[in-house]
């Protein structure tokens, strides 16, 4: 969120949608609006390889899309039963964006900094239940509705 000062401000925009849907589309106009029409960093965060790395899945386009997708939800429901978690993939979601807020500086947002991080998707109501507990007001699932997206998109 921005301050009243200008100091920097982060949010956090999950895009939930059910298997296949076009998500690439969606994240792709959210980044053009973002970065082009308001001036904010973007970062994408696909969930799908998140999983694919902390579950070791073979993302490999050569096979068939159904059989890649369902090696990605056997993956997720093992993460969530072996932490005993439905929300274990939004926790990789947050370990993620800490990882790069690391990455990208040791101290806080240089003032008047904006960052936009974009989640690609979630599927779980409490995937998103967790994100918006973590990042409050930050955190939208529904960014045409939402009260923390900044002037330049409403």
């Amino acid at each position: 969120m921005a301050t009243e000062d200008g100091s920097a401000q982060e949010l956090v925009i999950a895009i939930v949608a059910p298997i296949g849907t076009n998500t690439e589309a969606i994240s792709a106009e959210l980044v053009n609006t973002f970065h082009t029409k308001c001036g904010y960093q973007v970062e994408q965060i696909p969930v799908s390889s998140l999983i694919g790395k902390q579950a070791d899945v073979d993302l490999s386009p050569s096979d068939f899309e159904d059989e890649r997708i369902k090696r990605l939800i056997e993956a997720g429901n093992s993460l969530c039963q072996s932490h005993g978690d439905a929300a274990a993939v939004a926790q990789l979601v947050i370990a993620h964006i800490q990882a790069i807020r690391l990455e990208r500086t040791s101290t806080a947002m240089p003032s008047g900094d904006r960052r936009v991080f974009i989640v690609r998707s979630l599927k779980r109501p409490k995937e998103v239940e967790l994100l918006r507990d973590t990042y409050g007001r930050s955190f939208s699932s529904s960014p045409r509705r939402s009260r923390c997206l900044p002037e330049c998109i409403t």
